[in-house]
Parts: structure tokens; sequence; C-alpha cells
């Protein structure tokens, strides 16, 4: 047994809730020390300052999310595609924080010309700069939520950072999106960069005294967060080795790669084809055929399915700690395929004899259905594609996700109103059969990322062993060189003198 970590919580300022009941299932990798993963005080969350800075930073970065609310409209979709480029080579070459910080800039700039618009020219000019500035924001804020993240928490906390746009989407005034804009700018001047893009630019000192830090409250005598070091290291070291700077073209050339960009390519457009994407921007024209055709009634089922939208949301992020993304994907797909297939049905009754009482159910299992997709596929939005993606593909794959996602977006927001006006009830047909190729999808192509680190995820998909032998030392003698630099550097925090413990 491998020995327990200094007991912190005397050390806390104040009294935190106790979160180790939501932890997800330990660990069985033999690559990191399975003791800690089984041990009580592995992850702690309850009274360690490091782990409680590390989730404020992290519920910092969820204003990223707000961001992507302020504006979903077809111009925004236009942008993102033309945007996209751009986005992930500034992340990969300058840093997560730096692309955050730049997209942030344009938001800020696009919000400003928005509000004090004198002309519809004018406020094109202001929704242009905050399409463009969003992709950036969005791509950057998921990635690095993923990278810094204790290995315990990722899946949790990263499925949150979708969940938090429904507070961008509801803020109509384009001025209060000012102050989400503005405090994701500032997040580059009191956080710490990802770790992991920090080690692929050679930076180990940086990096091992962030995980230190953070994972273990600056514990450099902890063997799992030493161990997570030399995972993280040899995993990015072998990368760089076997492919060197991650390209467009070389990120469809590996067999894992392809896997990787099919994957993500799929889901987008699974969840860009949900009956959701008629919900979401046509449903004052279902209200009106389901017979409610009162505006105020409308404006109440509005109100209604928005919150009931954030508390699912909320309950499937805190969900996909204990079941996983592809087992909550999978749910949220079967149970979006059960509710619209009940309403094709009723839609079809009612169709055909106009009865008030069914047109009402139809609006229920609507709620039903739209339920299951903020339960299931909400909250893996964004965490799903950035986990089962390298390191050195996160940040194009997240931007490729992002450009495949409006790109449906386009495409649906020309077909749906055609097909609703056209063909009716029967359009929901077409989701039917949408619903059941995205179920076998899931099935046999998704893989599994449940209880694993994102090294782990990494070396199944490319299907080779976690910690293969490298070529070289060299690498190996860096960080040990790095991680004794941290160790005098932080110090050891089992040496704090039993008079600062007194004060305290």
């Amino acid at each position: 047994m491998l020995p327990r970590r200094r007991d912190l919580h005397a050390l806390a300022p104040v009294s935190l809730p106790h979160f180790s009941d939501f932890s997800e299932v330990p660990y069985s990798d033999a690559s990191l020390p399975a003791t800690f993963f089984r041990s009580p005080d592995f992850g702690k969350f309850s009274g360690d300052p490091g782990l409680t800075k590390l989730h404020l930073i992290m519920f910092s970065y969820f204003a990223c999310g707000v961001t992507s609310g302020f504006d979903n409209s077809l111009m925004s979709s236009f942008l993102t595609v033309m945007g996209n480029p751009s986005a992930s080579t500034l992340a990969d070459r300058w840093g997560r924080r730096a692309a955050l910080s730049y997209g942030s800039l344009i938001s800020i700039a696009g919000i400003l010309v928005q509000t004090f618009a004198y002309s519809p020219v004018m406020y094109g000019a202001g929704r242009f700069l905050v399409g463009f500035g969003n992709l950036p924001v969005v791509a950057a804020g998921a990635a690095y939520v993923n990278e810094i993240a204790h290995p315990r928490y990722r899946g949790r906390i990263a499925c949150f950072y979708q969940v938090i746009w429904y507070l961008g989407a509801i803020i109509l005034p384009s001025l209060l999106q000012i102050v989400f804009a503005t405090w994701t700018f500032c997040l580059i001047f009191w956080t710490p960069e990802s770790p992991r893009w920090l080690m692929s630019k050679g930076r180990y000192q940086e990096a091992c005294g962030i995980l230190y830090r953070y994972h273990a409250n600056g514990d450099t005598n902890d063997e799992m967060v030493t161990a997570e070091i030399k995972e993280i290291s040899d995993n990015i070291a072998n990368s760089q080795r076997a492919q060197g700077e991650m390209t467009w073209d070389k990120a469809f050339k590996t067999k894992g790669n392809r896997k990787r960009m099919m994957v993500v390519a799929l889901f987008a457009t699974s969840v860009g084809w949900t009956s959701q994407s008629i919900v979401s921007y046509y449903n004052t024209a279902i209200l009106t055929q389901a017979g409610i055709t009162n505006s105020l009634q409308q404006l109440e089922f509005n109100g209604g399915l928005s919150i009931l939208d954030l508390v699912c949301a909320a309950c499937g992020a805190i969900l996909s700690g204990f079941i996983g993304r592809r087992t909550l994907i999978l749910i949220g797909f079967c149970g979006m395929g059960v509710a619209h297939l009940v309403v094709t049905i009723l839609a079809s009754q009612y169709g055909k004899h106009g009865v008030a009482q069914v047109g009402y159910a139809v609006i229920a299992f609507i709620w039903v259905e739209s339920a299951m997709y903020n339960i299931g596929l909400n909250p893996a939005t964004y965490a799903y594609p950035a986990e089962i993606m390298s390191f050195a593909l996160r940040a194009k794959g997240l931007v490729w996700f992002l450009l495949i996602t409006d790109l449906n977006a386009i495409v649906t927001r020309y077909v749906n109103p055609v097909g609703l006006a056209n063909i009716k009830w029967w359009y929901f047909v077409v989701f039917c059969f949408l619903y059941l190729a995205s179920i076998l999808g899931v099935i046999f192509l998704y893989p599994e990322t449940r209880n694993k680190t994102l090294e782990e995820i990494e070396a199944e998909i490319d299907g080779v062993e976690l910690h293969a032998l490298t070529e070289s030392s060299q690498e190996a003698v860096i960080v040990e060189k790095e991680i004794e630099l941290c160790h005098l550097e932080l110090g050891h925090v089992s040496r704090i003198d039993k008079n600062d413990e007194n004060r305290v």
C-alpha cells in the first residue's frame, strides 16, 4: 500500500462541502498506482486548497460556454465556418489561453458595435464579430478544461462546460453579454496555462509545478501526480517523435486519427439532425400545428421548456460521472428516439382528427424528448469530442466538430421549414430513421472513455500500449530533472512546521 497523502483539512480557510461521493469509479489502469484511485484521500475535494482553487479556475472557464449561447443565428454559423482554420493554429502554437483571449477581444468589439449600432449595417457588423470570435473561445475553453482537470473529476466537470450555454442563450440585452466576454479575456492574467500544452513546448518545470500545485496541493511527494506527469510527458514525446507538428493533412493520415475525426463528424451530424433542431428554432410553428395558437400560451411553454432544459442538462452532467459519456449519449439517443416515435404517432392523429387533447399530448412528449436531449447529449457536446482526441489533435478536433456542427445547422435551417410547411407531421418520420442510425453509430463506432485518463483513451484508439518504451531516454531524463527542480521550488507540504499549523 502506497503511503497516504497528508490530510490537509485543517489547513482549509473555510469548510467546504464534501464532493467525493460524486466521484467516478476507481481506475483500473496499471500505468498509475491503483491504490491511489481506491484511496479515500485520492482527489479528495473537501478542504483541499489546491483542488478548491483548481475547480474555481475550471468553473471560471464555464464563461466560455456562456459566450457560445450569445449568437445562434444563421450568420453565426457561416462565420464559424469561415473562422475555423485560424482558431486551432492559434491554440496549438500560442496556447489555449492566448486563443481564448484573442476570441474574447473580437467578441467584446462585436458586442460593443452591436449594442451601440445606429444602422442595420452596423448591427450586422457587430453580429459578424461576435460570431467570428466565438469559435476560438469555445474550442480553446473546452480543450483547456479537459487538459487541466484532475483525472477523477474531469469527465463530469467537462460536461458542465456546455450546460451553462443556456445562460448565454437567455441573456437578451447585448450589453450584459460583455460581462462574460470580458471575464473570459481576463482569465489569461490569473489562471495557469494547460500543463499538457506547456510540456509540448518543452516547458516541463512549469507544467510539473501546475500539476503538483493543483492536483496534489503542492505536495511533490505525491506519487500519483508524479506518475501522471510521466504518463503525460511520455505520451507527448512519443506523439511528437512519430508525427511531428500536427497539421490538417496529418489529422487524416493515421488510422487512429481518421477514427477520431470520423466519430466526431458522426456525433456532430447526429446531434445536428435530431428533432431538437426543429423544436429550438421552429417551436412556434410546432405549437401552432398542435393547436396552441395563443401567444401567451406559447410564451409560457417556451419559458417552461428552457427551465426544464437547464435542469435536465445539469442532471446529465452529474450522471456522466457515474456511467460515462458514451453510455450517456446512448441513453440520450434511445430516449429521444422513443419519445419522438410517440410524438410522430400523436401528431399524425392530430393531423387527421384535430382533437385538442391529442395536441396537448404532442407537446408533453416534445418536452420529454427535449429532456432526454439535455440529459444525454447536451453535457457531452464538447466533453466527448475533446476527450477522444489526442493532445496534438485536440484543438483541431474541436474546430472540426464545430465546423461540422455549423454546416449541419446551415442545412437544417433551410430544410426544416420547407419540410414542416409541405409535409407537416410526415417530416417527423424522417427523424425516426435518423435516431436509429445514430443509436447504431454509438453502439458500433464510439469508443468508451469512462474511468480512463486522456492518455489511456488516446492509446486505446491508436491501438498501442500506453507506456511503450521510447527510442531515446533523453525526454525521460529531462522530465526527471524538471521534477527535481519542482521539488526544490515548491517544497514539500509535509514540511509545514508545527508553528504554522498552530497558527491555522
